[in-house]
């Protein structure tokens, strides 16, 4: 097994390829895939097995399962396996649970830092037993493996365990947060950006800590031990120059290291407007570099507007234990989910699904897609523009609240000029007509099986005005 020293840790690179049991699904960067439907996500099967305990009033069946408990590695702290994610990569998980849980709890979600597992989030910092001591339910993932930087398969394995543990306990969902350290502050923001769905686990809110929100300006900033990991055909399959958009995808930001400036094209940072941000750092911090991510991402988010508050600690070391924990927890309690409808929002996909109230079908996978929506529910009407890479966006009309039974005015606008379709569900019968610029259309359909109208926009560069009458 190889071996290398980085920023004084001692970290085992075989463990990349050694981690999860099995075999593990290769990702080659750049490859363009053919549009498809967005893929349903598969929830964990139930144990089926042969005894069952119970943790804490928690009922855990046990045996051949696919998830599988072991022994407490600390009071109320269990190590669970999840056999089969979906992605050929096992997911072992801490879950700790509250001797005394709140009614319907908070979940606080920990992702651990570098070459370590997540064993880290409950040896390496007090978080952990702060907040089952507020009666909060924790879940420390492991992301697949230990060096994983928020790679798509890693945040797929959180989000298979999430929608497991959300259905089995009786969690808030208003209430779930995200908290990490270093690699997993990155982690933390990134798998925030990249989980708008409403209808499943989101994050209310994120304390990040020295977070690598940069994967590719810490590529940059790296020793060549750490750029050959992050060029593993398991990770990004090459350099940020060769697969850009792979290294965009696991970022909030992409910050240009020699300029600092941060590429406005690229950042999944615009989908965390409604999620209140805690960045802390080290102010002497070794890894310096991860020091102006920290500022960069902060004076970001601030011009979005977002909710960002930075805290810089008089501190040097690069460990979990300058974090003040008591005031991060205090930041996380105070929160819970917003979900906007009204006004100007702005969303950058990176694949197809759901985002905020709209489903996403993409023109070309392994790209971006952007759009932005204006709501005036007063108006009845939706401004969808700034869009690119955008076969069909679907609009859920009622979570919009947006009335079908009345006139609904639609006005989109491209940046690439390609035809696209937008659906509009709540439709129980056909519309009595569609037009658009004020003249009768065509170019529109019902589907009573989906209870949908469909507009079919050969060119939106002038803003077309598309009113549907019911």
């Amino acid at each position: 097994m190889n071996q290398l020293t980085l920023s004084g840790a001692l970290l085992a690179t075989g463990a990349l390829l050694a981690t999860g049991g099995g075999a593990h699904a290769s990702r080659q960067a750049g490859g363009r895939q053919a549009r498809r439907a967005p893929a349903a996500s598969k929830a964990p099967a139930p144990p089926t097995d042969d005894f069952e305990t119970t943790v804490n009033g928690v009922r855990i069946q046990l045996g051949n399962s696919p998830i599988r408990i072991a022994a407490p590695l600390a009071p109320n702290v269990y190590p669970l396996t999840f056999n089969d994610t979906g992605t050929s990569w096992q997911e072992p998980v801490l879950l700790g649970v509250p001797r005394v849980p709140q009614p319907a709890a908070p979940l606080l979600v920990m992702f651990h830092s570098f070459g370590v597992s997540e064993n880290d989030c409950l040896e390496n910092t007090g978080l952990m037993k702060r907040a089952l001591d507020r009666g909060w339910y924790v879940l420390a993932p492991r992301g697949a493996h230990d060096m994983n930087f928020g790679v798509p398969y890693s945040q797929a394995n959180i989000e298979f365990v999430l929608d497991w543990l959300v259905g089995f306990l009786s969690i808030d969902s208003d209430r779930i947060y995200g908290v990490g350290f270093s690699m997993g502050g990155g982690g933390a923001s990134s798998y925030a950006a990249r989980h708008l769905d409403p209808t499943r686990p989101m994050f209310a809110a994120v304390a990040n800590h020295t977070g690598g929100v940069s994967v590719a300006h810490t590529y940059w900033n790296e020793s060549a031990s750490m750029q050959d990991i992050l060029e593993n055909v398991q990770m990004f399959g090459a350099s940020p120059a060769i697969n850009p958009f792979g290294y965009s995808q696991a970022s909030v930001v992409d910050i240009d290291p020699v300029t600092g400036a941060v590429d406005r094209g690229t950042d999944m940072a615009r989908n965390l407007g409604q999620i209140p941000f805690r960045t802390s750092y080290a102010t002497f911090d070794p890894l310096t570099y991860l020091t102006t991510q920290a500022t960069v991402f902060h004076a970001w988010m601030t011009a979005l507007p977002a909710s960002s508050s930075l805290v810089a600690i008089d501190a040097s070391e690069h460990a979990w234990t300058t974090l003040d924990e008591v005031a991060g927890l205090d930041f996380l309690e105070a929160e819970s989910l917003n979900i906007p409808r009204d006004g100007t929002h702005r969303v950058l996909a990176d694949r197809e699904g759901v985002w905020m109230h709209f489903t996403v079908e993409q023109d070309a996978a392994d790209e971006f897609t952007p759009f932005r929506w204006n709501l005036n529910g007063s108006l009845n009407r939706l401004i969808l523009d700034q869009t690119a890479n955008l076969a069909r966006i679907t609009a859920d009309t009622a979570s919009l609240g947006l009335d079908t039974q009345a006139v609904l005015t639609v006005v989109p606008g491209t940046q690439d000029g390609l035809p696209e379709e937008i659906r509009l569900t709540g439709y129980a019968s056909t519309p009595s007509n569609v037009l658009r610029n004020g003249q009768a259309t065509s170019a529109w359909s019902f589907d009573a099986n989906t209870s949908s109208v469909t507009l079919f926009e050969s060119s939106a560069e002038s803003y077309p005005q598309w009113v549907v009458v019911p």
